[in-house]
């Protein structure tokens, strides 16, 4: 998971919260948590749209998708708050014996050289971002995404009720298109073990240095 505030003590309180979630609950019991892969990834993986590469799973938690990716052939690293997540996520891919790498970090300040990664994947780390580090994150994105390199996001839909850190189609592209082509942008929900649905989009970018995209209209969704 990923960091939800700005100031260090709230940052610190934020880690302690993900470490006692990961520490004290099973996996199971996690409505974000599953065995499996995001099926939006496992499609992107499918249709051959992520060439083989470096990948990096931002907000990985026990690692489903560092496992899939690393089972297809792709060199991947993981980056979750928790390290707790991380150790889970480590337990799994030697039990299964499969080549990995993982760092407790910050979403918002990665630590890693420019232009590492052909492929980074976002499943729920954008929409826990506060809105005044937004610009930096995606821009930390982009540092250490190579040039024509591809980004997956997956985040809150404005169709879920009574949440804070949703996005419409609108906020999407105002956000990353100085950054990054959208490709498209996909509605898809998602039902809990609680059988609540949740709403989220699916959005396919490619990484670029100049400047945003002429109109929204050119998104095909």
């Amino acid at each position: 998971m990923c960091m939800r505030c700005n100031s260090e003590a709230d940052k610190k309180e934020i880690r302690k919260e993900w470490e006692d979630i990961y520490g004290n609950f099973p996996l199971e019991g996690l409505p974000w948590h599953s065995q499996q892969p995001a099926p939006p990834l496992v499609r992107l993986i499918d249709k051959k749209q992520i060439k083989k590469g470096l990948c990096l799973d931002i907000g990985c938690g026990a690692g489903s998708n560092i496992l899939y990716l690393a089972s297809k052939g792709y060199k991947v690293v993981g980056v979750d708050i928790s390290a707790q997540a991380l150790r889970l996520a480590k337990t799994r891919a030697e039990a299964g014996k499969i080549a990995s790498n993982f760092a407790a970090a910050d979403a918002v300040n990665l630590p890693f050289k420019d232009s590492s990664f052909d492929f980074i994947f976002d499943r729920g780390c954008f929409h826990h971002i506060p809105s005044a580090e937004r610009k930096i994150y995606i821009e930390g994105l982009q540092r250490v995404l190579r040039k024509n390199g591809k980004y997956s996001l997956i985040c809150f839909s404005d169709k879920n009720p009574l949440r804070e850190n949703t996005f419409s189609r609108r906020d999407i592209f105002d956000y990353f298109s100085p950054y990054f082509k959208i490709h498209w942008i996909r509605p898809s929900v998602f039902r809990e073990f609680d059988l609540i649905e949740r709403f989220f989009h699916v959005v396919f970018m490619a990484n670029k240095k100049e400047g945003p995209s002429h109109a929204m209209d050119s998104i095909k969704g």
